[in-house]
């Protein structure tokens, strides 16, 4: 299945295996033309800690044109929040998670998004929102101590936890 082949090349860059150019060319070659390929790479690329300036414009451009043909995905605002947080651009990542944005109840993606609202206020200096926020994905994960391996689709929301935590706290 193709979908099967963009998350493995995801996978591999992930890893180090590929850079992000080889990512770029690989993700090309996948015969799978739909929004999902070019989520699956700007999310990579943004999930990643050392992926240079260059791939992360990259993945902005992927997700401004995600947004042209899928702007009504809550997983689209979500990778729009994420570029707009590995760019520093952290007005734009509260911008891309504000209320009138679409939006979905997986507990998973709530904490990502508490963790990514908390981390663009602490750098906004606006300490009080940004502990409401991190407050927030606490009791999110709390909530899911106890759920399967499978509620978990990344450990990417997990970082996201505990890098806000590392700047708040």
């Amino acid at each position: 299945m193709d979908t099967d082949l963009v998350e493995i090349e995801a996978a591999r860059y992930l890893s180090g295996a590929l850079t992000s150019s080889e990512l770029a060319e690989s993700m090309a070659a996948v015969p799978y033309k739909t929004a999902y390929r070019e989520q699956a790479e700007c999310w990579a690329l943004c999930s990643r800690p050392d992926t240079d300036r260059q791939g992360l414009e990259r993945a902005l451009t992927l997700v401004q044109g995600i947004l042209a043909i899928a702007g009504g995905d809550w997983l689209t605002w979500y990778d729009q929040a994420l570029v707009m947080l590995r760019l520093g651009r952290h007005a734009e990542v509260l911008e891309a998670l504000a209320p009138d944005k679409p939006s979905t109840r997986r507990a998973d993606i709530a904490l990502g998004s508490a963790s990514l609202r908390a981390i663009a206020h602490h750098h906004l200096g606006e300490e009080r929102e940004a502990r409401g926020w991190l407050t927030e994905a606490r009791h999110i994960f709390d909530s899911m101590a106890g759920a399967s391996p499978e509620a978990w689709e990344s450990s990417s929301f997990l970082a996201l936890l505990r890098d806000a935590r590392a700047l708040i706290e």
